[in-house]
């Protein structure tokens, strides 16, 4: 029995539904698994891929019964009957209850039995709200790309977005009398945060942010706040911001504003001309360089639609931008 346990993912997922015994015998084979990505592809339908680094091992597709269906054989997940058809590495799965409730069973299932996290959640449908797994409290990456949300709708998602390490892409049409509800405690703490229509933001949850690279499309915030920005980082010691930017805003800020800050023109022999981020690279040779007291450089652009803050971590970095984030 274990040579054929041992042979596939699929197997040992299958060999573990027997009872609570083989379940602990599988959940303690090694196995490669790194981890799982959640897929939200329309508002019926749900993917997990369970993974072994960038290789899908298998994958579940989730959907709800149609009328009149019967179940031909059922798995239960901690209480949540679930008909599963296996097909080559796919599992799909069926069940009376919501693509909700089986995708978290089945995700509580799996990252108890293989002790592992979740990797990415991605809602690609843009015409349906945002359905986030109740159980997803943390992974490392988020992608959501929606037109739909009304205004409660995009606090509830605000108010209970897991926690993301790596990076946030949020795509979201946003109603433009949208206003965050006061009380949300913003959790934004992801290496790489990239928002569009960001209208909504105000200078406190600007100044919450705790990501090395943001980028910020449609702000609307006063020129104040820019300012107040760079005046909060130079007399800081904060080290995790690398770059601020800020596409589409209507403020175009003047050199006279950063006097205070004794601002100097680029000197090739202090840093680099271009700023290198994980997308691309940033021609900073027009900018202000500001240095602060324990010899951190930054570097401030602004043009009539953009405010770029760079800070100079490795003032001569040449090595290539990574890949571009989804646009």
């Amino acid at each position: 029995i274990f040579e054929i346990v041992l042979t596939t993912l699929f197997n040992r997922i299958e060999f573990s539904w027997c009872s609570s015994r083989f379940k602990r015998v599988i959940g303690s084979i090694r196995t490669g698994i790194t981890g799982v990505d959640v897929s939200i592809l329309t508002p019926l339908q749900r993917k997990i891929s369970v993974k072994s680094n960038e290789e899908t091992c298998c994958m579940y597709t989730i959907q709800r019964w149609r009328m009149g269906q019967t179940p031909k054989k059922t798995w239960d997940f901690n209480g949540t009957k679930i008909m599963i058809q296996k097909d080559y590495n796919c599992f799909s799965t069926k069940s009376a209850h919501s693509p909700e409730v089986q995708i978290d069973s089945i995700l509580s299932y799996l990252l108890d039995l293989f002790k592992i996290s979740i990797n990415s959640v991605v809602q690609y449908d843009m015409n349906f709200p945002v359905v986030i797994p109740t159980i997803v409290q943390e992974c490392k990456t988020l992608e959501v790309y929606n037109r739909v949300m009304n205004n409660q709708q995009m606090n509830v998602f605000l108010r209970n977005m897991p926690i993301v390490s790596k990076t946030v892409i949020l795509s979201l049409a946003v109603d433009n009398d949208f206003q965050c509800d006061p009380d949300i405690n913003f959790r934004f703490s992801s290496d790489h945060l990239k928002i569009g229509n960001t209208f909504w933001i105000t200078r406190g949850i600007l100044f919450s942010l705790n990501c090395a690279y943001i980028e910020l499309f449609k702000c609307r915030l006063p020129s104040e706040v820019y300012v107040d920005f760079v005046r909060n980082w130079y007399n800081s010691d904060t080290t995790r911001l690398e770059c601020l930017e800020i596409l589409s805003t209507r403020v175009n800020l003047t050199a006279s504003v950063f006097d205070e800050f004794k601002p100097v023109r680029w000197d090739a022999k202090q840093r680099n001309k271009e700023f290198r981020t994980p997308s691309k690279l940033i021609d900073c040779g027009n900018g202000l360089d500001i240095l602060r007291r324990d010899g951190l450089r930054a570097t401030v652009l602004s043009t009539d639609h953009s405010f770029i803050f760079a800070v100079w971590h490795r003032p001569f970095d040449n090595r290539p931008p990574l890949s571009s984030l989804r646009s």
